[in-house]
């Protein structure tokens, strides 16, 4: 769908990830929701309460002081959360199989934010992608990457919030 043709949800000032798409922006907004993926669906920084982005820092573990879970980690320190959370393969993304998913070995999503507002300043996958070099891991995170990761974690059973 092109970029004339998509239908903001009220509320927000960009919507160019899937659940910024379907999601209706709260009353309670004080700001319009700014995706936290660009027009090119690549992580920008410039975003405010994207819902992709709040799902997988709750995931993570924002909001949960002591979190205790083997699959993610979480640091608050200074009022800045820093997260790093392990997006398990998808069951079909098997040696030889068919399907060749972003997290074919698995990965880390790396993220950080101020507070518990909706800024997610950094946000990128620190995995060589399908087994390249290690040059290529910290890039930025793509919206598909980052659906892919939320499909993963849900049928490895982490129950999404949305």
């Amino acid at each position: 769908m092109s970029d004339e043709n998509r239908k903001l949800p009220v509320g927000a000032a960009t919507a160019n990830c899937k659940r910024c798409q379907e999601t209706p922006v709260p009353s309670n907004f004080g700001s319009p929701r700014k995706c936290a993926f660009n027009s090119n669906g690549i992580f920008t920084s410039d975003n405010w309460n994207c819902v992709t982005a709040c799902e997988l820092r709750a995931l993570a573990g924002e909001g949960w002081d002591n979190k205790k879970d083997a699959e993610s980690f979480f640091v608050r320190r200074d009022d800045r959360s820093y997260a790093a959370i392990w997006i398990p393969p998808h069951p079909e993304d098997v040696p030889d199989g068919e399907r060749v998913g972003p997290f074919r070995g698995g990965g880390f999503i790396a993220m950080t934010w101020y507070k518990h507002r909706g800024q997610t300043e950094i946000m990128i996958r620190v995995d060589p992608r399908d087994g390249g070099m290690p040059d290529e891991a910290g890039l930025p995170l793509t919206a598909h990457e980052a659906e892919a990761a939320l499909e993963n974690l849900q049928l490895a059973g982490r129950e999404l919030k949305g």
